[in-house]
């Protein structure tokens, strides 16, 4: 009777699953064959072919019998027949099951219906939206009549004559929310999203066709696969469609565009596309030489589909360029990159379902760098769990699940974050990641740096003096400015100045710059980024034993040697942490 089903239905039923829920990438199309179905229809369609009768309700239409009309005579008055010992034919109008005592009634006759132990007709009472009959988007607002749906639904996943009663199951569509922990017992089909294959596939099927784009010359759909995949084939479908109305083809530009912003609304706002940088390389990035090698060691592992280790997080002052470098090891391994964002939900139990919806779709995207910018304020510790009604508690409950995942390689998917204050990550997740610290330029490199930005920033420098520009440079790290504050100089020049510049407007912007707004907080974010490094030959003078130091560890690295004085570093960190604002 299953045989012909589709693999979602037939595989949980052929192993006794009677109680089941359909959830992840379910509002979408799929291709059986050469036909494109749209999933929810094509479910129940293949249902009623292979045999069942199918009892449908929603909250937009009456309780009904699927494709009651077209079943044959002689089924349909043995069907009605049988409903009618049972009290269940004709099916109650919606309206009178808005009164709890009436659904309760209803309900508990289908119960009947389903621990029947008849050989002869098989049911399965179909449930669309199940969010809109148990009232999980809102958790603890149920209403009577989501309380008797629950406990109905609840007392059908534990009953031992569901389970024995041939065929019949209850089956749930469930699009949004979390679902409620009565329901622990139903088994979740949680569909994937398209990868590469199908991603191709599909756009091979639509590709050119009457109201479709075609594919951009030397565009192959192998190739938008692996642009595309991880959407849902409904996204797809609309950025063909959108682009063959506007008289244009598919191309990467426009692909990637498209994607970015089909991936904030899949993911319910919860990961985005992580911009590209302006930089397209290592190379084009002056200074931080250790945090370079390391990372460019983690991409070329990647491409070459290595494991290089767990987690990684870029840690220092703000400013050092900790996002762009995740980008550009990205674009080194050939990797997507996602961006972890908004991840917190009002409702209870709302943030853990946002988590949890978010993870198939990474997975989906890979090969893929899930970035996490400033982790130490974007994920919750296990300090928080009291502080926000549980909300800290069941994301850490989630992320903790994922990062201590053993087959994320395997998947293709890696971890990166950045945080200017990791000590704040609280120690479950301190244990997920190793930790890299990225400190910055040296003197001897602003004067490149400056000269970098000056550049693209469309501006050119008419008059060069490079003891000049060694001056600025030194201004600079005296007031600790960060890259990030660099380019602020320079803009400055600009403004003074205009676009053409000399030596001498370099020098006094920068001697116009007035230092760091708190000095502390920058100081602490150096000495805990060199407190909490995973590796001695990550430490950013172990390639260089003429590193200057800044002032904050001076007496307490020794370069030439590679080692740290951990208890004067604990003490200097004890002194500037009640001034640090970080």
């Amino acid at each position: 009777m299953i045989s012909t089903l589709p693999k979602a239905l037939r595989h949980p039923l052929a192993a006794g699953e009677r109680a089941l829920i359909i959830t992840g990438d379910l509002d979408d199309y799929e291709l059986a064959g050469d036909e494109l179905v749209y999933r929810p229809a094509y479910f129940l369609s293949e249902l009623y072919k292979a045999g069942f009768n199918l009892i449908g309700l929603a909250k937009s239409r009456q309780p009904y019998i699927y494709r009651h009309r077209d079943i044959p005579p002689e089924r349909k008055r043995e069907l009605e027949d049988y409903l009618k010992t049972l009290k269940l034919f004709p099916l109650p109008r919606g309206a009178d099951l808005d009164d709890p005592q009436k659904l309760r009634d209803f309900l508990s006759k289908l119960r009947r219906l389903l621990q029947a132990q008849d050989k002869a007709l098989s049911f399965i009472l179909h449930l669309d939206y199940l969010e809109h009959f148990t009232g999980s988007q809102h958790p603890g607002m149920e209403t009577p009549d989501q309380v008797v749906m629950l406990e109905f639904l609840h007392s059908l996943s534990i009953s031992p004559a569901l389970k024995k009663s041939n065929w019949n199951a209850v089956l749930c569509y469930h699009y949004d929310g979390p679902l409620p922990p009565k329901l622990k017992d139903f088994y979740e089909i949680e569909l994937p999203y398209p990868g590469r294959e199908q991603t191709a596939g599909f756009i091979r099927h639509i590709a050119g066709r009457e109201g479709y784009a075609a594919l951009a010359e030397g565009f192959t759909d192998e190739r938008l696969g692996v642009i595309m995949r991880g959407l849902p084939h409904k996204s797809t479908e609309r950025i063909s469609r959108h682009a063959a109305a506007e008289g244009k083809k598919l191309e990467v530009v426009a692909a990637l565009r498209q994607k970015g912003e089909s991936i904030i609304k899949v993911s319910n706002k919860t990961l985005s596309m992580m911009e590209a940088s302006e930089l397209t390389s290592f190379e084009q990035v002056i200074g931080m030489q250790v945090a370079k090698r390391v990372l460019q060691m983690y991409a070329d592992r990647l491409a070459a589909g290595l494991a290089p280790g767990r987690a990684l997080a870029l840690i220092g002052q703000p400013g050092t360029c900790k996002t762009v470098l995740i980008t550009l090891t990205a674009q080194r391994a050939g990797y997507n990159c996602l961006k972890l964002e908004q991840t917190k939900d009002k409702f209870v139990g709302g943030s853990e379902e946002k988590i949890r919806q978010a993870l198939p779709l990474i997975i989906a995207c890979a090969p893929v760098i899930l970035a996490i910018d400033e982790a130490d304020k974007a994920l919750p510790n296990e300090y928080q769990g009291a502080a926000d009604g549980g909300v800290s508690s069941d994301q850490l409950a989630q992320l903790q699940y994922f990062l201590a995942r053993d087959d994320l390689p395997k998947l293709g998917v890696f971890i990166m974050a950045t945080s200017n204050a990791p000590q704040r990550l609280g120690t479950a997740l301190q244990d997920r990641f190793v930790f890299l610290p990225v400190l910055g330029v040296i003197p001897s490199e602003i004067p490149d740096l400056l000269r970098s930005y000056v550049s693209r920033l469309g501006a050119r420098i008419i008059k060069e003096d490079q003891a000049l520009m060694e001056e600025a440079g030194r201004y600079l790290y005296e007031r600790s400015a960060s890259p990030r504050q660099m380019l602020d100089v320079i803009r400055h020049a600009i403004n003074l100045y205009g676009p053409e510049l000399r030596g001498a407007d370099i020098l006094a912007a920068a001697a116009d710059y007035s230092g760091q707004i708190d000095p502390a907080g920058v100081q602490a974010a150096i000495l805990q980024s060199v407190r909490m490094c995973s590796f001695r030959s990550w430490l950013p003078w172990a390639d260089n034993p003429a590193y200057p130091l800044p002032a904050c560890l001076e007496g307490i690295v020794d370069v030439k040697e590679n080692r740290v004085d951990y208890e004067k570093l604990d003490e200097r960190l004890s002194e500037v942490m009640p001034y640090a604002q970080l």
